[in-house]
């Protein structure tokens, strides 16, 4: 069914960014810019509650919208709403050139939220493009930060030769089963019994390149210094909206992948997995900067959604959504809380930084605990439950191996986790310095903290959510 109405969310994004940019070259005002952004977003995300219940819906022969999408779409745009609110304390105390990087990041929003409705090649380059460059310049934001002018460049240069990697893997595909559509490409696989040679290749490519924008090993070289160098908002937004658009776009992409034909994409997958999980830990172990521990942990996280897409079908949907649900949330959460740590221009990401937290404001000592316990898969957290549910899926798809691994790896992740934590509630001589919290990023991670929570205690209503996005 064609469908206009599905896009309605896509061209308030458009229309708000579009106000912003007529606004600031006459009237710069950092309240008013930050305001317009985060309305445009609140009504876009409105508007998917009324969109038609008629669906799945085509919108030309590039977007499929299914209540999958708009779930993801919903998620994107309520962390959205959070980073916008963390953004606006953080660059609050910058003194000029602020109001552009709302016009950047509502763009970045826009390519997400097209990746994660695209159902074909195209559609998805054009989001990914749309997500893409305005990262270069948001993680270069603070020009006075030579760290971050030298993570944009880094990443302006590999995500250019991920690009560049990503489309010729799509040709070959295309040579191979003469369309671009996602569907019918799954429905060429599974009808063979052995895949091409040359579509082989190209799906080599694509998992290098969706691993590149996933951080999963071995592509995960940019994380830690792109992390480490971008302001603190641009780190959360990096860490969770630049990969939902990814992973939705994996996710219909490997929906074949438990088929006959597929056994050399699912042992790729299955070996990227491994390496990954192994990867993040050990190199988190070693680092000082919560930041990069943050970004090491990120792709050992990715590598345990992994086991979900390797489940394949709707439980393996199911998994993956709801891991990835609480893992965005939680990161997010550990943030905005160096975010706020940071008010003065200065990220404080070093782990010394965060000595004594608990008694310079024990409020974001227990946030940021909870956060790093979740992320650990600590019980009464949503960490805890997510991982307890793709265990659980695992065994069913009989992942021995990986199940291993994956207690294995979060056992190693205990060290690390924990070892921030005893560092901000080890006592202090001088209690000076006690550090304000910010209404509104107060808001922000007080509503994380709630629903991290919420979902470690009573996950049902997220999973029956999940699942009835996939009848």
């Amino acid at each position: 069914m064609f469908n206009f109405s599905l896009i309605v969310p896509l061209i308030i994004i458009s229309i708000s960014l579009t106000l912003q940019m007529l606004i600031i070259p006459f009237y710069r005002n950092h309240k008013l810019i930050s305001f317009l952004s985060f309305l445009g977003l609140l009504l876009a995300l409105g508007s998917l509650f009324f969109i038609s219940k008629d669906m799945p819906a085509w919108v030309g022969k590039l977007i499929l919208d299914d209540y999958l999408s708009i779930f993801y779409l919903k998620i994107t745009l309520v962390c959205s709403i959070l980073i916008n609110i963390i953004s606006f304390n953080y660059f609050g105390n910058f003194d000029e050139h602020k109001e552009e990087y709302y016009i950047l990041f509502n763009v970045a929003v826009l390519g997400s939220a097209i990746m994660i409705t695209s159902q074909h090649f195209a559609s998805f380059f054009i989001g990914l493009e749309l997500l893409s460059i305005p990262l270069y310049v948001m993680i270069a934001f603070l020009r006075n930060n030579a760290s971050g002018i030298e993570a944009s460049i880094k990443y302006l240069i590999l995500a250019a030769a991920s690009s560049a990697i990503l489309l010729f893997g799509m040709a070959l595909i295309y040579a191979t089963t003469g369309t671009m559509l996602i569907r019918e490409i799954s429905q060429y696989i599974v009808s063979v019994n052995q895949l091409p040679f040359i579509c082989l290749v190209g799906y080599a490519m694509i998992i290098g390149a969706l691993g590149f924008k996933l951080a999963l090993a071995p592509f995960h070289m940019w994380t830690p210094d792109i992390y480490q160098g971008a302001p603190s908002p641009v780190a959360a937004f990096l860490a969770s909206v630049a990969k939902v658009g990814a992973f939705v776009f994996a996710i219909k992409l490997f929906a074949f992948v438990t088929s006959q034909s597929a056994q050399s994409i699912l042992i790729l997958l299955t070996v990227i997995s491994a390496i990954s999980m192994f990867t993040g830990n050990l190199l988190a172990i070693r680092q000082t900067s919560v930041k990069r521990i943050l970004a090491c942990s990120s792709i050992a996280h990715m590598g345990y959604i992994l086991i979900s897409l390797i489940a394949g079908g709707k439980i393996g949907t199911q998994a993956a959504t709801f891991y990835l649900t609480g893992y965005i949330l939680t990161t997010i959460g550990a943030f905005a809380v160096i975010s706020i740590l940071s008010q003065d221009g200065k990220e404080k990401d070093h782990i010394n930084d965060f000595k004594g937290l608990y008694f310079k404001n024990k409020w974001l000592a227990i946030i940021l605990a909870a956060m790093f316990f979740s992320l650990a898969g600590l019980p009464l957290t949503a960490g805890f439950m997510t991982k307890f549910y793709l265990i659980a899926i695992g065994l069913n798809n009989s992942s021995w191996l990986l199940i291993w691994l994956l207690i294995i790896n979060s056992g190693i992740g205990l060290y690390y986790y924990l070892r921030v934590v005893f560092v901000m509630f080890k006592p202090i001589e001088s209690e000076k310095n006690k550090i304000a919290l910010p209404v509104l990023s107060s808001l922000v991670i007080g509503i994380i903290f709630l629903a991290i929570i919420w979902i470690g205690l009573t996950p049902e209503f997220l999973l029956k959510s999940i699942s009835d996005v996939l009848k």
